[in-house]
């Protein structure tokens, strides 16, 4: 984790898989949870020692909460910043956006999933942005996720290198997109508990306010066994090597093809191995017999010494 040295200009990117959506928020609780796991053990010692460090971070992140229009967000007081700056990054969204397309509430998956990733991250005073496709994408989606893949670099180069707030950057600053139904781009500041609200019958904030959310997630998107079969895909899948993906913006014919012939190899391989050991075996097997073949069959044992001869 950060050095003391290097807090007040560090910087923390978290990755979320949009395509798995029931993970989305617990696994991205528990980053940020880790983050401040490991900023305590660094602030701690400081607070020990009286070293105002820590609180002189927390004051400024909170006093650079300011939306797009250079005002301080109203929140800035109830949000628990954790001194550094955090940027969440959705990532797949061209994958959930192929699961579920077709859903008769789509749009609605994709405002629950948004609003409840809208709400962690504001709470924590951190950055959210979606990303798809490796930033290429097909058809119209295409310019969006190159787009949306140059600004998340800005913004990251943004909080890595500069000073945020980030209303001193007009790109990041013209792409914010708040629609929970869209290709989010939330810095940090640009978004509020009001604009959020909370899951039906829970608080728009509040310590239990993320569980929520988190429970609210997990009710409305389908179950893994509950998705229509897509057969084609089903068939792919079957043919799928593990950990590459196949088909669309993440198809890789070369990579495909180094992997089928190292499989191939690897089959060679061992038919060679069953044959060396096939041969081994027959090998010991006609020494075994050779060796028997090689005592005289009719031959008596010889008497010399043991006084049964006719001597005279």
């Amino acid at each position: 984790m950060l050095a003391p040295a290097q807090l007040a200009t560090g910087a923390v990117i978290i990755t979320v898989d949009l395509s798995k959506p029931k993970e989305a928020v617990p696994s991205l609780v528990r980053s940020l949870a880790l983050v401040r796991e490991r900023l305590g053990a660094v602030f701690g010692p400081l607070e020990e020692r009286g070293h105002k460090l820590p609180q002189q971070l927390r004051q400024r992140a909170r006093t650079k909460l300011l939306d797009a229009q250079r005002n301080l967000n109203p929140d800035s007081q109830r949000v628990d910043v954790t001194g550094v700056h955090v940027v969440v990054v959705g990532t797949k969204h061209d994958l959930l956006k192929r699961q579920i397309a077709g859903h008769p509430s789509e749009g609605d998956l994709w405002a629950v999933l948004g609003n409840a990733l809208r709400h962690v991250c504001h709470a924590n005073g951190a950055s959210l942005a979606y990303l798809g496709a490796l930033g290429r994408g097909e058809g119209d989606a295409s310019a969006l996720y190159q787009e949306q893949r140059e600004v998340v670099r800005l913004l990251c180069d943004f909080v890595a290198f500069y000073d945020p707030p980030v209303v001193n950057s007009r790109r990041v600053l013209d792409s914010v997109r708040t629609d929970p139904r869209g290709m989010l781009l939330v810095p940090a500041g640009c978004d509020s508990f009001g604009a959020i609200q909370g899951p039906p019958g829970a608080a728009a904030e509040g310590p239990g306010a993320a569980a929520a959310w988190e429970r609210y997630v997990a009710q409305v998107f389908p179950d893994e066994e509950e998705k229509p079969v897509d057969k084609k895909e089903q068939v792919l899948a079957s043919k799928r090597v593990p950990g590459i993906e196949r088909g669309g913006a993440y198809r890789e014919d070369l990579v495909d093809s180094l992997v089928e012939a190292k499989r191939a190899g690897f089959a060679e391989e061992d038919r060679q191995l069953e044959r060396a050991a096939k041969e081994r075996e027959e090998k010991l097997e006609r020494a075994r017999r050779a060796q028997a073949q090689a005592r005289p069959a009719g031959r008596a044992p010889s008497n010399v010494g043991r006084g049964g001869g006719d001597g005279g």
